[in-house]
């Protein structure tokens, strides 16, 4: 006997008869499962996982499991448990591993009506139920009737008709005589087969599972010089799919794969990089790749588990000792404002950059997804100091990663226009001078990133520059220790 009380579902066993009355009402509809059993008999469980592969993406995951199937020639109902709750029915493969041509699917169900007590009730409106009330004098009557209404599993809040009346919210505990047949205990697939033999077969069975997604983080620790840092990525794999996988082979993949309403584009191929920890102080071998598309995969070393509502942090891989530039970056193109000077000047907050090269002279030579990289110094004492993050970017091999960690203290950039004149109809001169006061004790070098559109030249400049593109042209200004340089220059546009 089944009973419904405060969200709970428990089985009993005995009370199927009153000793001083008629067998009760529980007794017939437990009478009428147990005829009902032989039709129960023929479903067959597939086996437990005997391997389990997942890749993971963004927000989904594909999901390989080999299970072995008893198969009797003919018509079989196999019901594969324990598969990931937020399943795309629509995504489900089977492939027979050695009789492919002689297993037939003919009916495919896709179970997710898991054992709740709400759940249960929605599902007996109209049947047999009882309610078992406990009085203060100890006594246990009982309500017996039919189901005719159930907002959730409190008896509270249902209407039960016994005989010619309709009780409302009656107050005790709900016991039913059996689950509804089409219950399951766990999400399951539940498969009409076809089979020209009898005998067992492994099975491989893919699909796609919502709510399993990947992130990476870095740790990045920089030495006493500025000029090298140690480099540590962790992947986070968050499982919520209602489902916890044992023993999984883990491979995750960085790109963005569109994915349409219930379905995935295509699988494609993807570089395949075996990521092993790097041994101390040695370069990271370099991966073996095939032919891409727009996605990298990455391949975890280890078997793990993945339970559900679990988020598993994995290393993915460590660089020693890569080398750094360290920047100090003003850019026109999008300055941070400190405050505006009397004269009509602008001081402008100095970004503090670190830059190395994604290559194998680098120790790295490798995609590194996309993720948050928390920065790290150690201070006199040894003791490591948070000194910034940036959120790196996907960043292919043999390109340069830039990270952002922060704005200088002790540096200041006064910006302002000392002239301008209108040539002609297209033509425009300006005039800048920048400002530049550095208050450490040690020289620094400060990059100025300025921004041009149309024809342009710089008709002079105090200082050199470098043109970086079309439309960007940089000053590399060396600033003494607790000194001070001005940069000035004039540039001539012309407007197309």
């Amino acid at each position: 006997m089944l009973n419904l009380q405060k969200n709970c579902v428990r089985s009993y066993s005995s009370r199927l008869f009153d000793r001083n009355s008629k067998p009760s009402i529980c007794a017939a509809i437990l009478s009428l499962g147990f005829l009902c059993a032989p039709v129960q008999a023929q479903l067959k469980k597939a086996s437990e996982p005997k391997n389990v592969s997942i890749t993971v993406y963004q927000s989904m995951a594909v999901v390989r499991e080999v299970r072995e199937l008893d198969l009797e020639k003919g018509t079989n109902k196999v019901v594969v448990e324990g598969v990931a709750k937020t399943l795309d029915p629509s995504s489900i493969v089977f492939h027979p591993q050695k009789n492919r041509d002689r297993i037939q699917i003919e009916e495919q169900n896709f179970k997710n009506d898991v054992l709740a007590p709400g759940e249960i009730l929605a599902k007996w409106i109209g049947k047999p139920i009882t309610v078992k009330q406990f009085l203060a004098n100890g006594q246990t009557p009982e309500i017996n009737g039919t189901l005719v209404f159930a907002q959730d599993a409190q008896a509270e809040n249902c209407v039960i008709k016994s005989g010619d009346q309709y009780i409302l919210g009656p107050k005790g505990q709900l016991q039913i005589g059996s689950l509804p047949p089409d219950m399951v205990i766990v999400p399951s697939i539940v498969w009409n087969l076809n089979s020209d033999f009898s005998g067992k077969e492994n099975c491989e069975i893919t699909y796609i599972a919502n709510a399993l997604s990947w992130s990476a983080d870095y740790i990045a620790t920089v030495d006493d010089l500025d000029k090298n840092l140690d480099l540590d990525s962790w992947v986070s794999i968050d499982n919520q799919t209602g489902t916890g996988f044992k023993q999984a082979k883990i491979e995750l993949i960085a790109g963005e794969v569109r994915s349409v309403s219930r379905d995935i584009a295509p699988m494609p191929r993807f570089a395949r990089m075996a990521m092993q920890p790097l041994a101390a102080a040695m370069p990271m071998p370099a991966p073996q790749q095939e032919a891409i598309e727009e996605y990298h995969l990455y391949s975890l070393p280890k078997i793990t588990n993945l339970d559900d509502k679990e988020t598993k942090q994995i290393n993915l891989f460590s660089a020693e000792k890569t080398p750094i530039q360290k920047k100090l970056i003003v850019d026109s193109y999008h300055p941070i404002v400190i405050q505006t000077t009397p004269d009509g000047g602008q001081l402008q907050s100095v970004e503090v950059s670190l830059e190395f090269k994604n290559d194998e002279q680098s120790h790295l030579g490798i995609p590194l997804p996309q993720g948050k990289v928390s920065v790290y110094k150690r201070d006199r004492e040894g003791q490591l100091q948070f000194i910034g993050s940036d959120q790196l970017r996907h960043t292919p091999k043999n390109e340069t990663v830039r990270l952002h960690i922060g704005n200088a203290s002790d540096i200041v950039v006064e910006r302002k226009q000392a002239a301008f004149q209108q040539v002609s109809k297209q033509v425009r001169k300006a005039n800048y001078e920048i400002d530049l006061r550095n208050h450490k004790d040690k020289e620094e070098t400060i990059t100025i990133v300025e921004h041009a559109n149309g024809d342009w030249k710089i008709n002079s400049s105090s200082h050199p520059y470098v043109k970086k593109n079309s439309t960007t042209f940089e000053f590399a200004i060396k600033v003494g220790a607790n000194s001070e340089e001005t940069l000035t220059y004039e540039i001539q546009t012309k407007s197309k």
